[in-house]
């Protein structure tokens, strides 16, 4: 009866329902809209992959001889103008349309690769190119793949928007192993960097243009092929900007955002350094110990995927809320077991891939939250106020992590080592309360 009683508060929709009629005929195909979206994702989580350049970047025998801090610049900048230009692409999509403005993201994005490739030796160029120009791409085209399947998909949008949102997720992986794999092909004498910067820069180029021509709008008055003749709708709520900053509801849901995505952002960057702390303790052989704790953070990062998707579905049938609460809560008991769970490679691997899954639902939940609270209608504008939330989460949780994971080398106590999950575990206790509070805003 409690836990009834738990699952019909959180359930309560914020929204009211609405009777409609099923269309007889639909004039697009919504699968394709879907695959359309996620391939424009997959190529937008290419932002994600500049982590694999590292190496080579940093190789002082190398073309490039950068320092460390250089090119945690070069990523730090494209996330910071990736969040801007995110904001920005909801007032870019008012005015030219969502097709331009998906084209204008992804040939921007294509062009900073471009230019990287054929400019790129420097710091400065790959900044410019690499930081900011790929990345200001990658904001303006990611909402709207996002916007348009949530047109196609009212009766289903969690699990839409989950399968959307897990193209965005597997970017890290994919184009990681892309990389790899081109780093030994040389064209036109560019080097290794380079070649795989011109490589990626033609294949975003090519794959948003084949997405774009996917992801279209349904006709006016379309209707999803449900099975009932009752669906829950946000359609009706219209609430303006001016009304979003001042409500009470946005400022928690961006709260809760932070913390729990600050968690998930942490966890997972500490997973190679503790990992390959804890096997050396174990007594692996540092070679050993590095590649299993690099295969769990590889793994972790493909989990991501898989948990927008089941995030996302599960929260179509238990509600959004319910949905946070419990990514928070066992995101939090994860954490915080973590530490005293992992000792084999085994159990490394099995606990970051779970963090990795529950991080997932992070991408999608607070998304449909927002068309939920808010409506459908602006959810693109609204979520772009809400984003940098997750941005900063983004920014910030990585290099608190590289510091404390230092402290915690030059001390080598095994108190140091566990700040980190006590950190992570306690904003997502905090996150999983804080749900408890948010509540829709109050119908005008």
């Amino acid at each position: 009866m409690i836990f009834k009683s738990l699952f019909m508060r959180f359930k309560k929709s914020p929204v009211s329902l609405t009777m409609i009629n099923r269309p007889e005929k639909n004039s697009l195909d919504r699968k394709h809209v879907l695959l359309g979206a996620v391939l424009i994702e997959l190529c937008i989580g290419m932002l994600n992959a500049n982590g694999a350049f590292t190496t080579r970047l940093c190789d002082k025998t190398g073309r490039y001889a950068l320092t460390l801090s250089q090119v945690d610049w070069i990523s730090s900048m494209a996330l910071a103008a990736f969040i801007v230009f995110v904001v920005i692409s909801g007032r870019l999509r008012d005015r030219v349309g969502a097709e331009k403005t998906m084209l204008i993201g992804g040939i921007s994005m294509g062009i900073g690769y471009l230019l990287g490739a054929f400019f790129g030796n420097t710091f400065a160029a790959q900044l410019i190119f690499i930081g900011i120009v790929a990345g200001a791409g990658a904001g303006v085209g990611f909402l709207v793949p996002f916007l348009v399947v949530v047109k196609w998909f009212q009766d289903r949008k969690g699990m839409a928007l989950g399968f959307t949102a897990s193209g965005f997720g597997l970017g890290a992986v994919f184009w990681s192993k892309l990389a790899e794999t081109g780093f030994s092909i040389n064209i036109m004498g560019l080097g290794g960097v380079q070649s795989v910067y011109l490589i990626f820069g033609v294949i975003i180029i090519m794959a948003v243009m084949a997405g774009k021509t996917m992801v279209k709008y349904p006709h006016i008055g379309f209707l999803p092929p449900s099975s009932k003749t009752e669906i829950y709708s946000s359609e009706r709520l219209n609430i303006k900007q001016s009304a979003l900053l001042k409500s009470r509801p946005f400022y928690l849901t961006a709260a809760v955002f932070f913390l729990s995505s600050f968690a998930g952002f942490m966890i997972i960057e500490y997973v190679l350094p503790y990992g390959t702390h804890v096997l050396k303790v174990q007594g692996l052989e540092l070679k050993i110990a590095v590649k299993v704790a690099e295969l769990a953070f590889f793994v972790a990062q493909a989990m991501v995927a898989i948990g927008c998707v089941f995030w996302g579905a599960f929260s179509d049938h238990a509600g959004r809320k319910l949905a946070i609460f419990l990514m928070c809560s066992v995101q939090g008991a994860v954490v915080f077991f973590y530490r005293y769970a992992v000792g084999s490679p085994q159990s490394i691997i099995l606990f970051s891939s779970l963090v990795g899954f529950i991080a997932g639902g992070n991408l999608v939940l607070f998304m449909l939250l927002t068309g939920d609270y808010f409506g459908d209608e602006n959810m693109g504008m609204h979520y772009a106020f809400l984003f940098p939330a997750f941005g900063i989460a983004a920014l910030a949780a990585p290099h608190i992590a590289f510091y404390l994971k230092d402290a915690a080398s030059i001390s080598n106590e095994a108190s140091a080592w566990a700040l980190p999950f006590y950190i992570a575990g306690g904003a997502c206790v905090i996150a999983a309360f804080m749900t408890f509070f948010n509540k829709p805003p109050a119908k005008e």
